[in-house]
């Protein structure tokens, strides 16, 4: 392979394939370690120059930078400097240490095969940037192009994973392409038909997408006289494009083929748009595309267009997306990309989230699957609907199934809603104070005895200036009026109020309150809780305290009150619980009684196989924490159907029971809900 490339013949130092030190063999020793492999491979690459300790820190320890990463690099630089002594080079005299960090010194006629790679690049283009080069010429130029293919085809620290990692990878397969293209080109110009062609036919494969790579193919059967070979190769590339991205090709591919008639486009082949979960079809959504690759962006657009979208948008950059996302209403779903420069995606979905948190997003990368989970995670935990985290390139099929899973939020207020009416942070502070901020309570099953076990409190404001408000208004207005603490007190009293309520509740049936975020670090949220309690004369609290699922573990702050909450006989449940890494970190860090599966992630999944599958998972995930499990967003028949074959114990949806004030509560419970054993 490579060290029969006459630009090789002075490596020695190989990172694709097997680390090594000379011409890897059976008997080439091995790095002792995968700390030290990474180190090997970092410096190795980036031999031209200082590679600061700052970035093998970042390489070696992404997540937490232990208190002694000093010394353990030092360590780890130690074990790759003998482990150079051991494949024959110095390595006291090669590696050496600089104030800022270390630099691998290659000896003359020393170079690593990833030079190998980047100069036989240079090499292969050069040579068919001449006009004169004979056809032996155009074989050698063919030779180099074929050998660098072989070498970018190979693993690069496979069992690595990280952001530099993940450069170097985008950099061989875009070399491994452009090797594989001067190839083609350089076989055909020597002479060698088939050749080309079976160059070209490995690149096709190495990306069936490329239309670049199918149109080089086309070309090259064209100019060899093979006239149906080109229609056939034209007719594939068609077909791959329209089944996959939702296009035609473009007017230059259809010219390579020396104007061969096109047929029609069978309707077969195209994508329909498809009905959304929520009952919305995919040509009623406005899509926005966050995405700073032209060509990926002009793509990513063509294929919602084609699939029938009503209307979408683009935008480069972050910041470009967000101050359209100011100007103008915001869309129905954000496709975007996380690797961008200037605002990041990871930093868009913040200032997203901020600013309308109930927006449905997927995400999009070409780095590897551990990122994309670690933003989906994130995105969830800023409180987004994550439709998907998909890899890319994106096909018109995945779209389609990912955007079909989008629930419409509603498109306008409730009708009892007044528009042009303000409230302002004395009308809610004088509502709280007359007790005109009340609850509705939305009942939850135990499966195992069909009986009511739990009731959700929310709160309600009937005599809002506005007219009745959602109960997400209520809480933004009243984090903006910095009356959440109060709010939060408020349900609590009148949750109290029902549980003292004598003969109203059956003994053992707790009532759930949310405490919003802001609330989770009041140190005095335990103490006013307690004594709420004591007031309505319970020693021991059937209230349970319900905290939304995050994509960060608890800090100090939050773990004190919740901790204090439960020494004080208060429950504590995580909602919003899907499965995900981040939100398991936040499940294992806090003292919980208790999970309640996202109601987003449980509503309407009984349609729909993948998403079941993510119920089952969050199932799974939640066991090994030995805690009850809830499952929220019941709301259809065969939901609830799903939800028992699942083993879930306790339920809570539209389909059990909406949301309701305390006397409508009371006359449902006299006259009798619909019991359990009734829905089955």
């Amino acid at each position: 392979m490579w060290q029969h490339c006459p630009i090789a013949e002075q490596s020695r130092i190989a990172l694709l394939g097997r680390l090594a030190v000379g011409i890897p063999t059976a008997a080439s020793k091995s790095l002792p370690g995968r700390r030290s492999e990474l180190v090997f491979a970092y410096l190795a690459a980036e031999h031209h120059r200082v590679v600061t300790r700052d970035e093998l820190a970042d390489a070696l320890w992404p997540d937490r930078l232990p208190s002694s990463w000093s010394a353990a690099l030092r360590g780890v630089v130690s074990e790759v400097r003998r482990f150079l002594d051991e494949g024959g080079l110095a390595g006291d005299d090669i590696l050496i240490t600089v104030r800022a960090g270390y630099q691998l010194v290659l000896p003359d006629r020393v170079v690593t095969d990833l030079d190998v790679v980047r100069a036989g690049l240079a090499e292969a283009s050069a040579r068919l940037a001449g006009s004169t080069m004979s056809a032996n010429e155009m074989t050698g130029a063919a030779v180099v192009a074929a050998q660098v293919s072989s070498l970018a085809g190979l693993a690069f620290l496979p069992e690595h994973e990280g952001a530099w990692v993940d450069g170097v990878r985008r950099e061989l397969a875009r070399a491994h392409s452009r090797a594989l293209a001067l190839a083609a080109q350089a076989l055909a110009r020597s002479g060698d038909q088939a050749g080309a062609q079976d160059a070209a036919a490995r690149l096709v494969e190495l990306d069936p997408l490329d239309e670049g790579a199918h149109r080089l193919g086309i070309r090259l059967l064209a100019e060899a006289g093979d006239r149906a070979g080109a229609m056939r190769a034209y007719e594939r590339c068609r077909d791959i494009l329209v089944s996959e991205l939702g296009f035609e090709p473009s007017p230059e591919t259809a010219a390579a083929t020396e104007a061969v008639p096109v047929a029609p486009r069978p309707e077969s082949s195209s994508v329909t748009p498809a009905p959304a979960a929520g009952g919305a079809r995919v040509d009623q959504l406005g899509v926005l595309v966050v995405e700073d690759h032209d060509f990926q962006r002009r793509t990513l657009v063509q294929i919602l267009v084609s699939l029938g979208v009503a209307w979408v948008e683009a935008a480069p950059d972050g910041g470009t997306a967000l101050d359209r996302l100011t100007r103008q209403p915001v869309p129905d779903i954000i496709i975007c990309d996380i690797d961008m420069p200037g605002m990041d995606g990871v930093e868009l979905v913040r200032h997203v989230s901020a600013r309308d948190p109930g927006t449905a997003v997927i995400i999009t990368s070409g780095l590897d699957a551990s990122v994309l989970r670690a933003v989906e995670s994130l995105s969830t935990g800023y409180g987004l609907e994550v439709l998907g985290a998909l890899a890319k390139p994106l096909t018109a099929r995945r779209l389609c199934q990912v955007l079909s899973a989008y629930t419409p939020r509603p498109s306008a207020p409730p009708e009892d809603v007044k528009p042009g009416v303000t409230v302002t942070a004395d009308d809610l502070r004088r509502a709280l104070a007359e007790g005109e901020v009340t609850a509705h309570f939305q009942p939850r099953f135990d499966l195992t005895t069909g009986e009511l076990c739990a009731l959700v409190a929310t709160p309600r404001w009937p005599g809002c200036p506005r007219g009745a408000i959602p109960p997400s208004v209520l809480l933004s207005l009243a984090g903006q009026a910095n009356l959440l603490g109060t709010l939060t007190d408020r349900l609590l009293q009148v949750s109290a109020s029902l549980l003292a309520d004598a003969g109203m509740l059956t003994p053992g049936v707790t009532i759930v309150v949310p405490v919003p975020r802001a609330c989770q670090v009041d140190v005095a949220l335990a103490d006013r809780w307690a004594g709420i309690m004591r007031r309505h004369h319970f020693d021991r609290s059937p209230v349970v305290a319900a905290v939304e699922a995050r994509h960060n573990p608890a800090g100090p702050a939050v773990l004190d009150v919740m901790t204090r909450l439960r020494l004080k006989g208060f429950g504590l449940s995580l909602h919003g619980f899907d499965g995900s890494p981040g939100a398991l970190n936040h499940a294992e860090r806090l003292p919980l009684t208790g999970l309640a599966l996202a109601g987003r992630l449980v509503s309407g999944a009984s349609a729909d196989p993948g998403r079941r599958d993510m119920v089952e998972a969050a199932f799974d995930a939640a066991r090994p924490l030995g805690l009850p499990v809830v499952a929220d967003g019941c709301d259809s028949a065969a939901d609830f159907e799903m939800l028992l074959a699942l083993g879930c114990r306790q339920v809570q949806g539209e389909f059990l029971g909406v949301p309701m004030p305390a006397d409508r509560l009371a006359h449902w419970i006299r006259t009798g809900p619909i019991s359990i054993a009734e829905r089955t």
